[in-house]
C-alpha cells in the first residue's frame, strides 16, 4: 500500500533569487535526477540529466523504465509537480547551496537536483545529505515553526535539527511524563524480546538504566489546552515528508537519565526474521523503522551524548576541525580525555566505562534543549543500516531528558504472507508502549534511544 504524500507547496522565493528565476524562466532548466536520498551516502552520480521547459517535461520526470512511477522532490524536500515549483524550489536550493559553500557559480554550471522516490510499495522520501557534512536546509517548508536541518555525517545518515521544539513544549512533555494521572508515567526502562507474534513482558536490563514514559494528548497539553504530543508528532512526520499516520508509529516516548544511567549501543530497526508474522525487510517490501527523531528536552552538564560508535569524530583531526561548521563545533563532542568523574562512577572494565571512552572519541552529539537529531535506520533501497547503531552515553553530571519519535516506512502490523487485517492480529507490538526492544536471540540487539 502506498500512502499519498500531501505537503504544503514551497514558499515563494526570497527577493535575492528572483533574478535567478527570471534567468531560468527564459530558457530550459538543466535538471539532474538522483536516486532517493542521493544514493546510500548521498554522493551517488545522477541517474539521468535532461532539460526541462514545461509542466509536461516535469510530468515526464515521474516516469521511469518499465512503466515505473516516481514522486519527485527537490533538494529542499518539496514535492515537485510543476515547472514553477521546480524553478522556485530547485533553483533556490542550488543557489543556497552555492552561497553556503562560498561559491558564485557561473550560470552554465548550475544544476537543479531532484530526487526520485518510487510510488509503489513502502518507499518514502529520504533527505539527501548534500554529499558532505555541513550541508544545510534553512526553514524547512511545511512545518509550524522555523526549523533548520544540517548534515552531521553521511554514514550514518545523520542530521542536526535546530529548534525542533520550544522550551514550553519541552516543559509540557516532561510534566506529562511525571503526571501521576498518566498510567504510563516514568518507570524503569524495559526491553522486550520478540519471538514470532509474541512480545514478552518488558524486563529491566542492566544495559539500559534510564526511566521512560509514554505520553499522549490527555496529559501533554499547553496553557491553551492544545495537544502538544500530537503537534510534535505531526511536526516529525512533516519534517520527514511522511504523511501523518499512526499506523506508521509516531508514539512519543519521554526518557530521563540521571547520573550513572545510560543505554548501550543498539539499533532501532527490528531484525529480519525475528517477527515471524510480519515482513521486517524493507528491501523485500516489508516494513520497519525508517527514521528516528531524538529530541532533547534538556541540557546536560556533562555526558549524556548520543554516540554513534561505528563512526569516527569529524573533529578528531585538524583538517576536520578547520572544515567543521559552527553547528558541528557547538554540538559535537570534541575528542579528548574522559572526565575524571567517570572513574569515580564506574569501575574499570565495566560496560559503562568502555562506553564513556567511545563517547569522548567517536561521533557523539551533545544534548541541547529544543534541538534534535534525525538519523535513518534504512537506506534508500530499504537496506537496514548497520552504521545507524547508537547509544545513550552515561550522564556524568546533571540530568538528561529526551523524547523518541520513530517513523516507519509502512504499517507496523502489516502481515507477511496472509491477507489478515490488523484487527485480526492486534497484539501489542514493538513500537507501542514498550517501544524499546532488545532482541536477545541471534538477530542481535535492537532498541530505541535514549
Amino acid at each position: 500500500m502506498h500512502f499519498c504524500r500531501l505537503l504544503a507547496p514551497p514558499p515563494p522565493p526570497p527577493p535575492l533569487l528572483l533574478l535567478l528565476l527570471l534567468l531560468h524562466g527564459a530558457g530550459a532548466l538543466r535538471v539532474s535526477v538522483y536516486e532517493n536520498g542521493g544514493g546510500r551516502d548521498g554522493t551517488g552520480a545522477p541517474l539521468r540529466r535532461l532539460e526541462v521547459r514545461s509542466d509536461a517535461d516535469v510530468a515526464a520526470l515521474r516516469k521511469g523504465e518499465g512503466g515505473r512511477r516516481y514522486d519527485i522532490y527537490d533538494a529542499r524536500g518539496d514535492a515537485v509537480q510543476s515547472l514553477r515549483q521546480l524553478q522556485q524550489g530547485g533553483v533556490a536550493a542550488a543557489a543556497a547551496a552555492a552561497a553556503a559553500a562560498g561559491e558564485v557559480e557561473e550560470e552554465e554550471e548550475e544544476e537543479v537536483r531532484v530526487y526520485q522516490v518510487p510510488t509503489e510499495g513502502h518507499a518514502q522520501f529520504i533527505w539527501p545529505t548534500g554529499g558532505k557534512a555541513g550541508h544545510r536546509v534553512e526553514n524547512v517548508a511545511g512545518l509550524d515553526r522555523a526549523v533548520s536541518l544540517e548534515t552531521l555525517a553521511l554514514r550514518p545518515r545523520l542530521f542536526y535539527v535546530r529548534s525542533f521544539l520550544s522550551s514550553d513544549e519541552a516543559d509540557v512533555l516532561r510534566r506529562a511524563a511525571t503526571d501521576p494521572r498518566n498510567p504510563r508515567s516514568l518507570r524503569p526502562s524495559a526491553v522486550a524480546t520478540t519471538k514470532g507474534h509474541e512480545v514478552a513482558d518488558g524486563v529491566v536490563s542492566h544495559h539500559r538504566t534510564s526511566q521512560f514514559a509514554m505520553v499522549d494528548g490527555g496529559y501533554a497539553t499547553d496553557g491553551a489546552g492544545d495537544d502538544v504530543t500530537g503537534r510534535v508528532q505531526r511536526r516529525a512526520f512533516r519534517l520527514l515528508r511522511v504523511p501523518y499516520n499512526l499506523d506508521l508509529d509516531g508514539n512519543v516516548q519521554v526518557l530521563r537519565y540521571q547520573p550513572r544511567q545510560a543505554y548501550h549501543a543498539h539499533h532501532d530497526w527490528f531484525g529480519i526474521g525475528t517477527d515471524g508474522a510480519h515482513n521486517r525487510d524493507p528491501a523485500a517490501g516489508g516494513t520497519n523503522r525508517l527514521a528516528s527523531v531524538l529530541v532533547y528536552l534538556s541540557n546536560v552538564t556533562e555526558g549524556g551524548q548520543t554516540v554513534f560508535p561505528q563512526a569516527g569524530s569529524p573533529l578528531a583531526t585538524e583538517a576536520g576541525r578547520d572544515m567543521a561548521t559552527d553547528t558541528a563545533r557547538a554540538v559535537l563532542q570534541p575528542p579528548g580525555e574522559v572526565p575524571t568523574v567517570a572513574s569515580e562512577l564506574f569501575g574499570e572494565g565495566s560496560w559503562e566505562a568502555s562506553m564513556v571512552r567511545d563517547c569522548y572519541s567517536k561521533l557523539a552529539v551533545r544534548p541541547r534543549q529544543g534541538d534534535a537529531v534525525l538519523f535513518y535506520n534504512q537506506g534508500p533501497g530499504g537496506t537496514l543500516e548497520g552504521d545507524s547503531e547508537h547509544g545513550g552515553c552515561p550522564v556524568l553530571q546533571g540530568e538528561k531528558w529526551a523524547a523518541n519519535i520513530w517513523v516507519w516506512n509502512g504499517p507496523i502490523y502489516e502481515r507477511m504472507r496472509t491477507g489478515a487485517s490488523r484487527d485480526e492480529d492486534e497484539r501489542e507490538q514493538p513500537g507501542d508502549e514498550r517501544d524499546d526492544d532488545e532482541r536477545e536471540d541471534d538477530a542481535g540487539d535492537s532498541g530505541s534511544e535514549l
